[in-house]
Formats: structure tokens, sequence, C-alpha cells
């Protein structure tokens, strides 16, 4: 009714547009009244008989709102709708698509279940003639087999490249193409007794014994390699046990002369306590002074340097014995208290009687104690 209402109110609307502007199609002013009266009595029918708790619109602008604001609900819902059929179809299509994947999962997993029942009496006839525990035993030993060959040489392969000296560098890579083709072996020859293995437990019940044999032989081939390369690797592992004793015993003849030097030096220094750790490369690892032992990258800057100025020292008391050479010692101990620059002087008053040691400086003052010193000023 309310739309027929509109309807109407539109067409007399651009009637009495019509008729106040042209003049035509009306014969007086009467008519004109007559159909705004019962234009205004359907409108009052309207209201009367119209169902719905929403109140109309005051007046003409609030009517034009409404009546805009419901056009555009209108569109929101038809664009709602679309939204939902687009998305209905998209969902028809992805439906479709899981459809035909779950029946072709469905046909995947009879051809599975059937070759896995073909599979399950093959394994039980195969178990029927050989048990599983003799299979897995034989595995197991191999496992273990090539589980301490594989540490073994990992053990030579590490303490091989360990070794510097290159009068083992061809020793060394003979033994790892060695290694690397015994390797290359023993995995070749578990590759052919998994497949002979696989092969014995579905063949052995159609007579073909042979095959066995054949397989066994091989095995024992592997085993002979496998024993040969273990030999190697010992005889490579004795090599470098040997090389490396010798190689420390030469680094001790040559470290424990110069810790010596260095403490005799350091105790007019430091006190009698006076101890330091050196490692295989000569370098100083700690200090020991009152008890207590640390390291050398905690130490203070001067008494770093001050350990300097001894290890030269002492190095150069070392090598005087076969004619020496001249130690220069340029501009240092400037980071050395009063007391130390006394004790450091008498320490290289102590090295000067055996070597000659060459002090160049800005500041004389640092080396007064330095008793047989000779000052030449240029």
């Amino acid at each position: 009714m309310r739309r027929a209402a509109e309807v109407e109110r539109r067409r007399l609307k651009a009637r009495a547009a019509e008729i106040l502007t042209t003049g035509r199609g009306a014969e007086s002013i009467e008519e004109i009244a007559e159909a705004v009266r019962a234009l205004r009595e359907r409108n009052d029918a309207y209201r009367e008989q119209r169902a719905g708790d929403t109140a109309l619109p005051g007046d003409l602008a609030a009517a034009r709102e409404a009546l805009a604001a419901a056009e555009q609900a209108l569109q929101d819902e038809e664009a709602a709708l679309e939204k939902a059929q687009h998305q209905e179809s998209e969902f028809r299509t992805e439906h479709a698509g899981a459809d035909t994947a779950l029946r072709e999962a469905r046909e995947t997993l009879i051809g599975l279940e059937a070759t896995l029942k073909d599979r399950q009496a093959r394994l039980e006839a195969a178990r029927a003639d050989t048990p599983d525990d003799a299979l897995e035993a034989k595995l197991r030993a191999a496992a273990a087999d090539f589980g301490k060959l594989d540490t073994d040489t990992a053990v030579v392969r590490r303490r091989l490249e360990e070794l510097a000296p290159d009068t083992i560098e061809a020793l060394y890579t003979n033994a790892k193409a060695t290694l690397d083709r015994a390797e290359r072996d023993l995995a070749e020859a578990e590759r052919q007794l998994a497949v002979l293995e696989d092969r014995l437990g579905r063949a052995r019940a159609d007579g073909r014994f042979e095959a066995l044999e054949a397989a066994a032989g091989r095995v024992e081939s592997a085993g002979e390699a496998l024993a040969a390369t273990r030999r190697r690797a010992a005889a490579a592992e004795r090599l470098w046990t040997t090389l490396n004793r010798h190689r420390d015993a030469a680094r001790q003849a040559y470290v424990q002369p110069l810790k010596a030097a260095i403490e005799r030096l350091g105790r007019i220094v430091y006190g009698q306590d006076f101890e330091v750790g050196i490692a295989d490369d000569w370098t100083l690892e700690s200090v020991t002074r009152d008890g207590r032992k640390l390291p050398f990258e905690s130490l203070s800057i001067g008494t770093r340097e001050q350990l300097g100025i001894l290890t030269r020292l002492a190095a150069a008391r070392i090598v005087a014995e076969q004619g020496g050479v001249p130690l220069i010692i340029d501009d240092a101990l400037g980071f050395s208290d009063p007391s130390r620059l006394e004790t450091m002087g008498a320490a290289i008053a102590a090295a000067g009687k055996e070597c000659q040691i060459i002090i160049l400086t800005c500041t004389p003052g640092r080396f007064t104690h330095v008793g047989s010193a000779e000052v030449v000023r240029l």
C-alpha cells in the first residue's frame, strides 16, 4: 500500500506541475482541489491502516532522507546477497574438487592395501624359511663392524689432519684415498648384502640356495677388505702417535729451558714464588705470583710488557751460548711504576752479563737501575 501511495503521489505531483505550467488537462481549480482532497483522504486512510512500529517522517525532507536510507540499505543488502552467492559458488567448486580428491585417495588406498597384503604374505613365507632373529643378528654384527670402522677412521682422520709436517703429506693423502675407497667398497658391500638378504627372503622357498652361497662369498670378501682397511688404519694411527710423541719431545726440549730462563729472571722482578705457564707454541699462558695463578690476558698492560721483555731476555741468554745476537729494546717500560723499574733494571743487568743488550729510549731515567749500563747519548 505504501508503494502504491508513493506512486500515486508522484503521479499527482507531476500532474499538478503540468496543470500549473501549461494550464491544460484541468477544467477548473475545483478539480485540482478535488484531487488534493482525494489525495489527503487516501493519505489519511493509509496512516490508519498501515502496519509496523516505524513512525512516519514528520515532513518531506525527513521522508526523502528515510527514502534515501532505505534505498542505500537495499543496495547494501543486494551487494551482500551477490557476495554470498559468489562465495557459495566458490564453496561448491572447492567441494567438488575435494570430493574428487577423496575418490582418488580412496582408490589409492585400495591399491596400497592390496600391495600391503601381498608383501605381508611374501614376508610370512620368507620368515617360515629364515627366522627374523638370524637376519637381525647378521645386520647387527655388520652394523657394529661398520660403526667401529667409522669411529676408528674418524679418529685417524682427525689426528692426521692435525699434523702439519710435509714429511707425512704423501702418506696422509694415500691413506685418505685408501680409506675413501674402503668406505665406498664397504657401502657397496652393505648395499649388495641388503639386496641379497631381500632376495634370499623371497627366493629361498624356491630352492635358489646358490644365490645365498654367492652372497656369503661376497660378504666374506667384504670382510677381508674391511680387515685390510683396519690394518692400514692401525698402521696410520701408530705412525701418527709416533710422530706426535717425537714432536712433543722436540717442543719440550725448547719450552722447558725457556720456561726456566724466564722464571730465573722473573724471580728477580716478582719474588721467589714466580712461575709461568708456556704453551706448546711458546706463548705465555699464565703467571703464578703470591700463590695465585692468573691468565696472561687478565694481567695489566705494564705487567704484560715486563713479561715480554723478560721472555726476550731469557731467549737471548739461551742463544748466547751459541754466539747469540744483540737484543734491542726500544722505548719500553712506559707503564711500569718506580719499584718495578728498579727490579726490571736488576733483571736486565743480570741478563746483560751473558748477552749484549741495546736499549733505545728518550727517557733514560727509566733505566737508571741497570747498574752495568753504558750510556751513549746521541
